[in-house]
């Protein structure tokens, strides 16, 4: 019988598939610090196979796996010692998402619990959200006891629900297969089995050449979109190389080299080999893809580069350094981090606090970011919501410094960092002259010129609790975010009178989203749907924040529009609310004074 899954996974699967980790990059994954790892080629007997059906509940199809033992650590030495256990074990799986197999690897503890667990092969078209780290990491210490479902101990990401239910299953199917093969086994029987087994630690050092995990398809002549998962999201970017004006003559253009001028920018009269313009490869459709290529990778890269600035998730990023500076010392900003704050504090003001990226005490309090959701204490919840607010934070832009007046605020660029992100990937397009291009993380959306012929690209506005759409939007030159919809986190059961309760009633759960009011401190309740429309995603990405929050009270933005649902069966509200009509003749002067919509 053949095994079912080869774990050399080819570099190109078919046009849908995108290759995170070939075999090597997963192994370090899942196995940092190994000395030494075996590969066992197992095929199962039929008491196996029906044992781990037992396990799983569920009928297996496969004859076999790839196992990996992991032995050592670092200076260890390379051969194991006799008798020597493994430090961890990992098995290849693969699941059906909605069509199609999604590949990953599951590392499995000597105690049979989750280590880590990572996608190598994602062939579906959409959910690809399921491979970011902060989805992977709910599944360390899980076991067979738990119950690996989504919206039980998983929690769900909106749109990549059957991908999230395929990855369970699979981590279900790891932990079985381990348990069966190498844990319900004597040491001696184990030893033997991995005796047989082929040695494929990775290369040292190997771990150092980064991989581009970008895929890149090819939807048309001239017309490419590129994917990359960057800020724990998917990241796509549908670009046209066709249409473009080329801002001088393309051949002479070639000729010149870059320069730059006495204040330090770009002088965009001329073009440098190392980022050329699209237009300047405009021969054909065909022959202007390569370099329509490269501008897609370079604003993906881009994308990148803004991860390791905002991110909260990672140790080493100037945002989290400034989280972690002590309290009252001035801290030397980032230049980056400068100007990503300065817009935050813009939007901040404009929206009457609705958004605001100081909320990070908050998210730590409810546990919004942990496996189990659940209302704080009133005093923790108290605490929380006095030091979290923008006012603690103090900005000298002079000095280029930011300050923090309390220990526990903690800055949460969820609100608008992608949008922010994404503003800046344009800039690199439009410098290397790609003109009609979609940049997206599926809830914020940025767009350039329209494709060729259309009058725009057309973004469906649909909410995940009812599938409806609520709006078809057609987007130009202009960004479109949606916040809310049917993404839930946890019933919140509040004491009677809390903050938050249904009516003041004591154990009425409410259904609440991962969207935190900054002004009452918790999160807004599930089902609530917002979006807006304006020139940039930055702005876009706070504005639908704080609609989500605020509702239509929110106060007008010029330049913006766009729409609220209270919950899945609400009508929509458009933002801002439409000029009353005029009252009739005879009505009492200031009737409507002071009316919330």
């Amino acid at each position: 019988m053949a095994l079912a899954l080869l774990a050399e996974a080819p570099r190109a699967q078919d046009d849908s598939a995108t290759v995170y980790l070939d075999k090597r990059a997963a192994l370090e994954a899942v196995f940092p610090h190994a000395a030494r790892v075996v590969e066992l080629r197992h095929l199962l007997s039929a008491g196996e196979a029906a044992a781990i059906e037992a396990l799983t509940g569920r009928r297996l199809d496969e004859g076999g796996f790839f196992l990996y033992a992991a032995f050592g650590a670092p200076g260890a030495g390379a051969e194991p010692l006799v008798g020597e256990e493994p430090t961890a074990c990992a098995v290849i799986v693969a699941e059906v998402g909605k069509v199609r197999p999604i590949t990953h690897i599951v590392s499995v503890k000597p105690d049979g619990t989750v280590g880590r667990v990572a996608v190598m092969i994602y062939r579906e078209s959409h959910g690809a959200d399921v491979a970011s780290e902060r989805f992977m990491a709910q599944y360390a210490g899980k076991s067979l006891a738990d119950p690996l479902r989504i919206d039980r101990d998983i929690i769900n990401i909106a749109g990549s629900t059957l991908s999230g239910h395929a990855i369970c299953r699979g981590v279900r199917k790891a932990l079985a297969v381990v348990q069966v093969v190498l844990r319900d086994v004597t040491p001696a029987e184990r030893a033997a089995l991995l005796a047989g087994g082929v040695d494929v630690t990775p290369e040292p050092g190997a771990s150092d050449r980064p991989e581009d995990t970008t895929r890149v398809e090819r939807l048309a002549p001239g017309r490419l979109r590129a994917e990359r998962v960057i800020m724990g999201s998917a990241c796509s970017i549908e670009a046209y190389a066709f249409g473009v004006t080329p801002p001088r003559d393309a051949a002479s253009a070639t000729e010149t080299t870059g320069a730059t001028s006495a204040a330090g920018t770009s002088d965009t009269s001329s073009a440098t080999s190392a980022t050329p313009s699209v237009s300047s490869a405009l021969a054909t459709d065909a022959a202007a893809e390569p370099t329509l290529e490269a501008a897609l990778r370079a604003a993906l890269d881009e994308i990148a580069r803004w991860d390791a600035v905002l991110s909260d998730w990672r140790p080493d990023t100037p945002l989290s350094r400034l989280n972690a500076a002590p309290v009252g010392e001035a801290q030397p900003l980032d230049p980056d981090l400068e100007a990503w704050l300065a817009d935050s504090a813009h939007w901040h003001e404009l929206t009457g606090g609705a958004f605001d990226p100081s909320v990070g005490a908050l998210v730590a309090a409810w546990g919004l970011r942990t496996q189990a959701p659940s209302r704080p204490t009133p005093d923790r919840l108290a605490h929380a919501l006095a030091n979290s607010g923008w006012t603690h934070l103090h900005l000298d832009e002079a000095a280029g410094t930011a300050r923090r007046d309390t220990d526990d605020l903690t800055l949460d660029p969820g609100g608008s960092g992608k949008g922010w992100a994404l503003d800046r990937a344009a800039e690199v397009l439009r410098a290397r002259g790609v003109r009609s291009a979609l940049l997206s993380f599926r809830s914020t959306l940025l767009a350039l010129d329209a494709p060729p012929g259309e009058p725009g690209w057309s973004v469906p506005v649909v909410h995940d609790g009812s599938g409806r759409t609520e709006e078809l939007v057609s987007l130009v030159q202009g960004a479109l975010s949606v916040s809310g919809g049917g993404f839930s986190v946890f019933d919140d059961v509040p004491t009677a009178g809390a903050e938050g309760s249904a009516s003041g009633d004591a154990d009425v759960p409410v259904r609440r989203g991962h969207v935190i009011d900054p002004e009452s401190g918790v999160p807004v309740e599930a089902g609530r749907l917002a979006w807006v429309q304006c020139e940039h995603a930055a702005g876009a990405d706070a504005l639908s924040t704080a609609l989500l929050v605020s509702g239509p009270a929110l106060p007008a933005v010029p330049g913006a529009r766009g729409a609220f649902v209270a919950h899945a069966d609400a009508a929509v509200e458009a933002w801002p609310a439409p000029a009353p009509a005029p009252a009739p003749a005879g009505a009492p002067a200031g009737a409507d004074k002071d009316r919330r919509p």
